[in-house]
């Protein structure tokens, strides 16, 4: 372009300018809302800070603080994550509200009300050496004299395998359960009601229900009920174990094993699970081989649900009716019983 006609055009598009300029402010805004975090600390803790105003897309940090004697159960809220005890939002686009809950810590207990309470019930021979054993690893041990006046009860001892009736006692007391009684299985509810450290934790009965008539066997049966309460349970959880092995000799016209739950308090998950194996050999023959594991005829082997039953009443044709008499019947009801808080 010819420069003469640059020399003029300049100073014309400079004054152009300034007229149409001329009188107006001209600016650049962008907009930078602040929105507001809030807090709600639950009981037993505190949140820092209470309140943060944070700029649009930015994000918010707190520190969650249990007070003495409590943890930090739950944090939630405006789409954070807790690292420790330092909660971080995501970007902030609208006012929201971080939550904390907080539990008690270490090996404080929860009171349960209602309380768990959980019954085993069984319904079979009244005759003949029962073996139970109740472990709680929440509960204090403490020596039981009820037990040891049993005669071949241990004082708060165990077994990992089942002895037979005709063992030692001493032999059988390798670790320290809540509770272990070995002999006439009808004697069980009575030293189990004498026993301090499980006196109001298990209860125990036993009832003579006669003659329960027709076929051979057994003269009479009875019932035997194992009821626990749980009234409160370690802030992590627990779990409560039974063992009852009855033994007797001569053909079951009847058995019965029924796990009935009693009461649930809101709030807590409860597994319960129970086996029920029952066995027979003939008389003189060992009803263990040398790894501990039971032989001879398998008459029920069965796991109950936590409401669940099972019935036997075998037969006249049975092939237990084959095996050369007298027949030793052993039957072993295990139940474990778990609780703790549900998921959140």
């Amino acid at each position: 372009m010819n420069h003469r006609y640059l020399r003029i055009l300049t100073p014309l598009l400079a004054a152009l300018t300034a007229v149409l300029l001329g009188g107006c402010d001209i600016s650049l805004s962008v907009s930078n809302r602040t929105y507001i975090v809030d807090t709600d600390p639950g009981p037993g803790g505190d949140i820092d800070p209470r309140v943060k105003r944070v700029s649009s897309g930015g994000r918010a940090s707190f520190r969650i603080l249990p007070d003495a004697g409590f943890e930090i159960d739950s944090v939630s809220g405006c789409g954070g994550s807790l690292a420790g005890t330092h909660y971080t939002t995501e970007r902030i686009w609208s006012d929201c509200v971080v939550r904390a809950r907080f539990r008690e810590a270490g090996p404080a207990s929860i009171s349960l009300s209602p309380e768990i309470s959980h019954m085993l019930l069984y319904r079979g021979p009244a005759d003949g050496d029962a073996e139970l054993m109740i472990d709680d690893p929440g509960m204090t041990r403490q020596p039981s004299a009820a037990a040891a006046r049993a005669g071949g009860a241990c004082a708060g001892g165990a077994v990992s395998e089942f002895a037979r009736h005709d063992s030692a006692a001493g032999s059988r007391c390798a670790r320290d359960p809540l509770f272990r009684f070995y002999g006439p299985w009808e004697q069980a509810g009575d030293v189990l009601a004498e026993a301090g450290a499980v006196q109001g934790v298990v209860d125990a009965g036993f009832a003579s229900l006669g003659s329960p008539g027709g076929g051979t066997g057994f003269d009479r049966h009875g019932r035997f009920s194992l009821r626990t309460t749980i009234e409160a349970i370690p802030a992590g959880g627990m779990t409560r174990t039974y063992t009852l092995v009855h033994e007797w000799v001569g053909h079951p016209q009847y058995l019965l094993i029924e796990s009935v739950p009693q009461a649930r308090p809101p709030g807590f998950d409860l597994a319960v699970r129970t086996r029920v194996l029952v066995t027979a050999v003939e008389a003189g023959e060992p009803d263990r081989v040398a790894d501990g594991h039971e032989q001879g005829v398998t008459v029920m082997d069965e796991r109950l649900d936590e409401h669940g039953r099972v019935e036997f009443h075998p037969p006249a044709d049975s092939p237990l009716y084959a095996l050369a008499g007298p027949v030793r019947f052993t039957m072993r009801v295990e139940q474990e019983i778990s609780a703790g808080r549900e998921a959140r």
